[in-house]
């Protein structure tokens, strides 16, 4: 089995496993992000878990696109709700702390780019039925970490969330 078949394979059983795990309160569901950074990251909607206070977003559509073209773009990020204010009813106020990393390399890793961001998402949820949610995400971080050129990363953008539950 070639690399890439092997990646895909992987991110596949990571996503089976979360949902073989889950609990009445945890949801699933995707994000689109109107956003971009510095180093010209920009992703495609990722496919969302959600359980209690912790988000977990994948980029698999980046990944499953990049492998026909031996490319690997394998992005993931996290988010924790740090604070949650009632605004109304059915609504709540959100601020959120998280990090993402993302990789991009060909097959062989001849010369990959790494990222490594920290974010604030900030915004409304709406609880009735499934979710959905907008944020404001500003980010920072540093790009090719370990490749030896570091660079300062930043950029944000704006959020779309719905799960279900």
């Amino acid at each position: 089995m070639s690399f890439p078949k092997m990646f895909a394979a992987a991110a596949l059983l990571v996503t089976g496993l979360l949902t073989t795990s889950t609990e009445a309160h945890a949801g699933f569901g995707a994000t689109a992000s109107l956003s971009s950074l510095s180093d010209g990251t920009a992703w495609y909607p990722s496919l969302d878990y959600r359980q209690k206070k912790f988000v977990l977003q994948v980029h698999a559509l980046e990944l499953i696109g990049g492998l026909p073209n031996d490319t690997i773009n394998l992005g993931v990020d996290g988010a924790y709700v740090v604070q949650k204010v009632e605004l109304g009813n059915g609504v709540d106020g959100v601020v959120q702390a998280g990090a993402g990393f993302r990789l991009l390399s060909d097959t062989g890793f001849d010369n990959p780019t790494f990222n490594f961001v920290a974010k604030t998402r900030m915004g409304a949820e709406l609880k009735k039925g499934g979710g959905f949610g907008i944020y404001a995400v500003p980010t920072i971080g540093v790009s090719s970490i370990l490749t030896g050129d570091a660079t300062l990363t930043y950029g944000g953008g704006l959020e779309v969330s719905f799960w279900l539950k």
